[in-house]
């Protein structure tokens, strides 16, 4: 159980969904790690349809949303880079 985020950057356009509280009942919270080759999330280090190892990972701030017209609080896109980045609660996850 967790909570679900919409990831969106508007330097690049990618979108992604991130998760937030996932992995609760364990001593640590599962990653959200970013696969460059397959432009998506996993929680593994290393990518299970690509076998990439991952290093950047994306965590969601501790309020829970940026707007995306504040860039000194936005996160910085693992695509491009950029700061132009905005990220928005989609709902509880199971």
């Amino acid at each position: 159980m967790g909570k679900r985020y919409g990831f969106y950057c508007r330097g690049c356009e990618l979108k992604l969904t991130l998760f937030h509280e996932v992995g609760k009942n364990s001593k640590k919270q599962l990653q959200n790690y970013y696969c460059e080759v397959c432009e998506k999330i996993t929680f593994l280090k290393n990518c299970r349809d690509c076998g990439q190892e991952n290093e950047k990972t994306l965590q969601v701030p501790k309020n829970g949303t940026i707007r995306p017209d504040k860039d000194t609080e936005s996160i910085e896109c693992p695509k491009c880079s950029s700061l132009k980045t905005a990220i928005a609660f989609l709902g509880e996850w199971d």
